[in-house]
């Protein structure tokens, strides 16, 4: 069974079950559904594996969505796309095109130079795109030139070539004097950059369901017919050239790491491999904003998870502990402001639960003012409809400066006159 099923972080799926039909929306098939249940099970058990929080258990029936985005594909064919919870107002296309254009600014999904996100490419699903993406990308490298490579070999030839090997000759053709044991260097495409490459070919088109990418995808496999495919691919990615001749391919290969599993945050369960584009929301939200405020403040000095600190220090145990890590440090001459990015949703409404502001970032906060002996602090929250406006307060009887800062992913835009009174 192919479904496509469309929700938003914490958002829930069902299994099918006389109280929930297959019909509805967002209600999956049995088999999907135990798919999951297990990839959960069997995450929680490996030591040190968050690999479980792409879903919470609640229940027989629900699996509840956590910080994760992008999309999961079960055996079954049925796709579940989750897209980022930000504001309500904001239809699916709108939560696509700023999940893609996020992925691409911070470096997660490679795409040749030029290419943007837009509203257009949203229409189709998530899987979809990220395909056509890669398929692209080869196609520019095709378009480059396919690098060959000279392959050492040998054979048993009825013509010399290369170097004869005496002690194989003596042993394969002592009794041949028609045949000659070489050994020869053979220039061909059999390298592993394109083993890499015909092999996510080969997995791409037995996914892609859309008739543009099925084509795309068989004429770029018989561009590399040539090739083998990888029978290793993380020790053909380890042998990856890394000469500048290379550069081209790039992109192309960083789309085999994902599309291959060999850097995919969902595991291979059991016999199972899950088919999957996933990225935790909370560090692409911090990354993303470190890089348009650093484009937007060139005057400021901006470093991301600052680490030359430690908040407690032992002569027992002779060490120090706990590091003190910002998400982002600004500076310019004598001014700093501590900045730190919360993939949450405040509401300026609810003043009866404080906002929905989290007592614990404030002392977190509050830290780190005091360690890097900064004025101004700033909590960065995704603009939401109940979140649209700067808020500034302060420490009680501390001479810093604390400001709710809500930054719009849709059109990039924060509040800049915080800075220049700094």
């Amino acid at each position: 069974m192919s479904k496509l099923v469309r929700i938003k972080e914490y958002e829930y799926i069902f299994c099918e079950s006389p109280r929930y039909k297959i019909d509805d929306e967002k209600v999956i098939s049995k088999k999907a559904f135990e798919e999951l249940t297990q990839l959960i099970a069997d995450s929680s058990e490996q030591e040190g594996n968050d690999h479980a929080t792409i879903f919470w258990q609640r229940g027989q029936q629900k699996l509840q969505a956590r910080h994760y985005v992008g999309v999961i594909q079960t055996s079954d064919g049925t796709q579940i796309e989750i897209l980022p919870k930000i504001a309500d107002s904001y239809d699916d296309k709108t939560l696509q095109y700023i999940l893609l254009k996020m992925l691409r600014t911070v470096g997660e999904l490679p795409y040749k130079s030029g290419q943007t996100a837009s509203l257009q490419n949203a229409r189709f699903p998530l899987l979809e795109i990220f395909i056509r993406d890669f398929l692209e990308c080869v196609d520019f490298l095709v378009k480059r030139g396919i690098r060959s490579d000279y392959v050492r070999q040998e054979d048993n030839l009825a013509f010399l070539k290369g170097k004869m090997l005496v002690s194989e000759q003596i042993k394969h053709n002592l009794v041949r004097q028609d045949k000659f044991y070489v050994q020869y260097d053979s220039f061909e495409v059999n390298r592993p950059e394109n083993r890499l490459i015909k092999s996510s070919l080969q997995k791409i088109l037995r996914v892609t369901k859309h008739h543009r990418n099925q084509r795309l995808a068989r004429e770029l496999l018989f561009t590399f017919d040539e090739a083998p495919f990888s029978d290793d691919p993380k020790q053909d990615f380890k042998k990856c050239s890394k000469d500048r001749v290379m550069h081209y391919y790039k992109a192309s290969l960083e789309w085999c790491k994902l599309i291959l599993n060999d850097e995919s945050p969902v595991p291979t369960v059991g016999q199972k491999t899950f088919r999957s584009f996933l990225f935790p929301m909370p560090q692409i939200f911090e990354r993303y904003v470190a890089k348009k405020m650093s484009k937007a403040l060139p005057e400021w000095k901006l470093s991301t998870q600052v680490s030359g600190k430690k908040l407690l220090s032992s002569q027992e145990w002779n060490t120090d502990l706990f590091v003190i890590k910002p998400d982002i440090l600004l500076e310019k001459k004598q001014s700093k402001v501590i900045a730190d990015t919360k993939w949450k949703l405040p509401d300026e409404n609810d003043k009866a639960n404080k906002f929905n502001i989290h007592q614990g970032d404030l002392y977190q906060l509050f830290t780190y003012a005091k360690f890097y002996e900064a004025r101004t602090v700033i909590l960065i929250y995704p603009k939401t409809d109940n979140f649209e406006k700067t808020l500034h307060c302060e420490y009680v009887n501390q001479a810093c400066n604390v400001i709710f800062m809500s930054f719009d992913l849709k059109q990039d835009l924060f509040d800049l006159s915080i800075f220049s009174g700094t």
